[in-house]
């Protein structure tokens, strides 16, 4: 039984691994600007955030993702801008990608209670090989268990890539569609294979559920995030409260590759202090051989600059 969830979860990982560029967070809300630049013009406030993802500790080396990112609102020519800073780390520290990107985004009102937000991003990311010592299974002697020197050089430790990525955000006091699509051109360096084109959406609706003009409005916001890379496909359907200070949201994410399919029920809650806002969530996985590898967790701390 320990042999079959030990292969089970190199299956997983190997999926994991090869589209280790495309990370993700579950709540959408974390980062969207992954999901489209044009999130960036979006709303009445500039902010500053970071966020962090452990995924998988119960696996030696894990996988864990950083990101920080920075918007302005400039409603004085209807426009948003913003930087991102990102990277990920697996095996130890052994693979990891870090990248950067400046996002743009113009806002037009197509009707008194209708916008239309148009966003691009313009990125560096580089992934690949952080240590030179590691042990290859061409490298152990079968009949010793010794290891020994490479058999096969590694023709770059290390992958780079320009990209260009853009997306729309139609949206009205209550109901918000998003798109995106991740490196709709690239220019790939160092001799290596980039990451390819990625599509992203996200559909919302905010219901009021408490409209008491003496009270912080409250929501209730179904929701739904889909992602789309050549490695997997992840589908998050769920439902969002905002209101009195607070942020909570249960959803289930389902990651879909040609390994297997996965899914987990995703919970967050989040507080905010005035400008400043913490959250915490956790993704628990529903498949049992999946929960060996402890789920994942999530972090993010937000500070509005400014309100407009």
């Amino acid at each position: 039984m320990r042999r079959l969830i030990y292969i089970s979860l190199l299956l997983v990982l190997r999926a994991s691994f090869a589209a280790a560029q495309d990370y993700s967070f579950s709540q959408y809300f974390l980062d969207k600007l992954s999901l489209s630049p044009a999130f960036v013009s979006v709303g009445d406030y500039s902010e500053l955030g970071c966020s962090v993802r452990s995924q998988w500790p119960g696996i030696d080396g894990g996988y864990r993702i950083y990101m920080a990112e920075y918007q302005q609102k400039l409603p004085g020519i209807s426009s948003g801008m913003g930087a991102r800073a990102y990277g990920n780390m697996q095996g130890g520290g052994a693979y990891g990608s870090t990248g950067f990107s400046a996002v743009y985004a113009y806002e037009a009102s197509l009707a008194d209670n209708l916008k239309l937000s148009m966003g691009i991003e313009a990125g560096y990311t580089s992934r690949g090989l952080s240590q030179q010592n590691l042990v290859y299974y061409s490298m152990i002697d079968r009949a010793t268990g010794q290891v020994g020197p490479a058999s096969e050089k590694v023709s770059a430790t290390r992958y780079s890539q320009l990209y260009l990525s853009a997306g729309a955000v139609l949206y009205t006091r209550r109901t918000l569609l998003g798109l995106g699509f991740q490196r709709l051109a690239r220019l790939d360096i160092d001799g290596g294979t980039g990451d390819a084109m990625g599509f992203s959406l996200m559909l919302n609706h905010k219901f009021v559920i408490d409209g008491n003009p003496d009270r912080e409005k409250q929501f209730l916001v179904p929701c739904v995030t889909y992602s789309r890379t050549p490695y997997n496909n992840i589908v998050m359907p769920g439902v969002y409260y905002q209101g009195l200070r607070l942020m909570l949201s249960l959803a289930v994410r389902t990651t879909i590759n040609k390994y297997m399919t996965a899914a987990a029920l995703s919970a967050y809650a989040g507080y905010s202090f005035g400008r400043l806002e913490l959250g915490v969530g956790h993704d628990f996985e529903l498949q049992s051989v999946l929960r060996q590898a402890g789920g994942a967790t999530e972090a993010c701390l937000k500070y509005k600059i400014k309100n407009y």
